[in-house]
């Protein structure tokens, strides 16, 4: 093998380290997966999840898109001044599927949503009080259409 190059393991072709990921914990910090690999997996895992779990999919999706809305740089009009309380998408997610109201909430609209395949029936987050940001008891679901033609009524 030549110096500054690594096999792919999953195409198994010989690439230079310019075309993986960096990644601490291995011996020459790059990923296992090129670049092109890596990213046909996670398409090939984000699709199986949406179909396998979609409740659980769906609601990390919705929790990643709020927890950058409530960034400090997100310039979105209407989203100014929103923050979220949350350390990171994953705490915020387990904090609201630990709700087992908000979950059975979460999964009934779900079901709603995988049954007609309509984007108006999915399930989104909602803050209470727009004028608060994404905390723990400022956060309800709403089907998407209920959400947006809630957003224009304020």
């Amino acid at each position: 093998m030549e110096a500054n190059t690594k096999k792919c393991g999953r195409c198994y072709l010989l690439l230079p380290h310019s075309d993986y990921y960096y990644q601490s914990n291995t011996k020459d910090e790059k990923a296992n997966y090129c670049k092109k690999c890596k990213s046909e997996y996670q398409k090939e895992r984000r699709k199986m999840l949406k179909a396998k779990e979609p409740a659980t999919y769906l609601l990390k999706e919705s929790c990643r898109a709020a927890y950058e809305r409530g960034g400090a740089t997100y310039k979105r009009k209407g989203y100014e001044h929103v923050r979220c309380s949350f350390d990171n998408v994953r705490d915020f997610q387990e904090a609201l599927w630990n709700d087992e109201f908000f979950r059975s909430e979460w999964i009934a609209q779900t079901d709603v949503y995988v049954k007609y395949n309509k984007y108006k029936y999915r399930p989104t987050l909602d803050r209470i009080n727009p004028k608060l940001g994404y905390e723990k008891d400022n956060i309800r679901m709403l089907a998407q259409h209920i959400n947006v033609s809630r957003d224009k009524a304020v």
